[in-house]
């Protein structure tokens, strides 16, 4: 199964001050029918602070704002 999102995150500094604001939308493929949020959350995750790094490798860690499934 294949979901599709929208999202919204802050990047943060190794101070918590926020460097970089970013949106995107995600292709999430799960082998299940229904993927578990836990899964989705964890998936987009990891893509958006490796998109995140690639623009400012400054950022220590990425805060979610706003995630919309399709």
């Amino acid at each position: 199964m294949k979901v599709s999102y929208i999202s919204y995150y802050e990047g943060l500094d190794i101070n918590g001050e926020v460097i970089f604001q970013g949106n995107g939308s995600h292709l999430v493929s799960a082998e299940k029918e229904e993927p578990s949020p836990h899964d989705v959350l964890a998936a987009i995750n990891q893509y958006l602070i490796k998109g995140a790094k690639e623009n400012n490798p400054a950022i220590a860690k990425i805060v979610i704002k706003g995630l919309f499934k399709l």
